[in-house]
């Protein structure tokens, strides 16, 4: 590999695993969402489950001649918060953004596939400089539009990709390290 290669297969391999992290990070956000969805429901039934335990509390201490009062009008707040709750949710709209998120995962998982493809051949021989910065540009204005309609994500998903990625080790994108991908007859001190 020439030095204009070489430098070509970083600029790939960088832009490689930034794609792997833009992957999780919408992978994160769709757990979010998720998360954030099945709290929300959660909560609304466990609020209407207490709200039915005392309006059934209520109507029986009615029918043995007890007036409790009390007991109704926390049976109807409960249930009034838990229909809050579930409008909440539903105006929010988290289980609706899922799969926004995930689709974009998806792509931009095809992207890295793609750019993975091209690493290889372009580590092989099979494909030529010319041909491999076409195949670069090209992944990148893919890129570019997905990027342009991609969903908002919070911090709380970049922090959960980053720590994902910092698991395995991944993270460190610094040139000594991607210069430990290539075989040694490759480096640029052998």
């Amino acid at each position: 590999m020439d030095a204009r290669t070489t430098v070509l297969y970083y600029q790939i391999a960088e832009l490689r695993h930034r794609a792997e992290w833009t992957y999780k990070i919408q992978l994160s956000q769709a757990e979010k969402y998720h998360n954030r969805n099945n709290h929300l429901n959660l909560l609304s039934i466990i609020l209407g489950g207490l709200a039915t335990l005392f309006a059934t509390s209520g109507g029986i201490a009615q029918a043995v001649g007890v007036s409790e009062a009390w007991v109704s009008f926390v049976a109807a707040g409960l249930s009034g918060i838990s229909s809050v709750l579930l409008s909440c949710n539903q105006k929010l709209g988290y289980i609706g953004k899922i799969p926004q998120n995930i689709e974009v995962g998806a792509k931009v998982w095809r992207i890295y596939i793609d750019l993975e493809s091209l690493l290889t051949d372009l580590f092989n021989g099979t494909s030529s400089y010319d041909q491999a910065v076409q195949r670069r540009n090209s992944l990148l204005d893919q890129w570019t539009k997905l990027s342009e309609i991609a969903p908002l994500t919070f911090a709380e998903a970049v922090e959960e990709a980053d720590k994902k990625i910092n698991k395995r080790g991944d993270n460190d994108y610094s040139k000594e390290k991607l210069l430990k991908t290539l075989p040694n007859y490759l480096r640029p001190n052998n």
